[in-house]
């Protein structure tokens, strides 16, 4: 006869969170090293799950008040449609800065490089932005708080679009600033 006390459900939960954290870890390490090494295929499937999964869902609270995503509105360099995409935006004295985790080839970005305009709308508030321009990390450091910075040295983002914010839409920037408001 054994004298093996059974173990409580508590320890077997406790492990399994324990293992589970673990995984997670291991996870969030090999997706920094990943974006950091710019590993491609890993940048490519990410940006395809941020597309198809994750902006869909960003969508519902990006640009609200409360939240820290911004949406950036832009027109089609080809098809002439208006798009809105979620993303980071930081404030700065003269615009905002957006990070550029996926690089440079990213069809938001050249819709709006091409545009040379888009709208953002931020804590609730829109802002039409214009003279967009690609920077590296040692520009965009002034308008970030060191937390942030360290993040993006740490993923590898060494490019951002700044944008310069103007208070009145000219022209037919008034007709698209007045259409992606009103969704």
């Amino acid at each position: 006869m054994s004298t093996m006390k059974p173990r409580s459900i508590w320890s077997r939960t406790l492990r399994v969170a324990m293992w589970v954290g673990l995984g997670y870890a291991v996870l969030e390490l090999l997706i920094v090293l990943a974006f950091r090494l710019r590993i491609k295929p890993v940048l490519h499937w990410a940006r395809v799950f941020n597309k198809h999964i994750l902006n869909p869902a960003m969508m519902q609270l990006a640009g609200r008040r409360h939240w820290y995503a911004a949406v950036i509105n832009h027109i089609g360099r080809k098809s002439g449609t208006t798009y809105a995409t979620p993303v980071v935006a930081f404030p700065t004295g003269s615009g905002f800065i957006i990070p550029l985790p996926y690089g440079e080839q990213v069809d938001w970005l050249r819709n709006v490089l091409a545009a040379g305009w888009a709208s953002i709308t931020w804590k609730g508030t829109m802002y039409t932005v214009n003279q967009p321009a690609v920077v590296d990390l040692t520009v965009a450091e002034l308008g970030l708080s060191p937390r942030w910075r360290r993040t993006f040295w740490l993923f590898g983002v060494n490019s951002f679009l700044q944008l310069q914010a103007f208070t009145r839409p000219v022209g037919n920037d008034a007709e698209m600033v007045a259409s992606v408001g009103a969704r």
